[in-house]
């Protein structure tokens, strides 16, 4: 239900809100499910974001690997 559309977690057991997997499915759908994630599934994945950001800004020297002449 959750490929076809995403809200519908706003109606899943809290089982489907905790899962990782169910929340990324009905985020890709519609990223406007992210709101009907379990709190503790949103901080996670606030949390990868954030680390995945920070990593970005200090990795990013403007040459991508492979490319340095």
């Amino acid at each position: 239900a959750m490929k076809q559309n995403g809200r519908a977690l706003r109606f899943a057991s809290e089982e489907f809100q905790n899962d990782h997997e169910v929340v990324m499915e009905a985020v890709k759908q519609d990223g406007r499910a992210l709101q009907y994630a379990s709190k503790k599934v949103r901080l996670e994945m606030a949390e990868y974001w954030a680390n995945a950001i920070e990593q970005l800004t200090k990795n990013d020297s403007g040459v991508v690997k492979g490319d340095e002449e």
